[in-house]
């Protein structure tokens, strides 16, 4: 097995740069959408979480395909990345 995602090596859509702050209160959801939508009109990309915790206060409909959200976690590196 490997040890996963580094997250600043992943390109895409930062949550952070559409306005997400990921203190765990804040509600993100309006900039995690935007991000989405930001890889939805570019026909895909990644959904990029930093390492902290976001509050989601609604739904976050995918509107297109090939959109991954990838994510470090609170914890660490992220274990799921199918080619670590």
């Amino acid at each position: 097995g490997g040890t996963g995602v580094s997250i600043p090596s992943v390109t895409g859509f930062p949550v952070e740069a559409y306005g997400a702050v990921g203190d765990s209160s804040t509600d993100d959801s309006a900039a995690i959408q935007s991000a989405i939508n930001a890889a939805c009109s570019a026909h895909g990309g990644r959904v990029v979480f930093g390492a902290k915790i976001y509050a989601i206060a609604s739904g976050l409909p995918i509107p297109g395909a090939n959109v991954f959200l990838i994510g470090q976690g609170a914890g660490g590196p992220y274990p799921g990345n199918p080619s670590a």
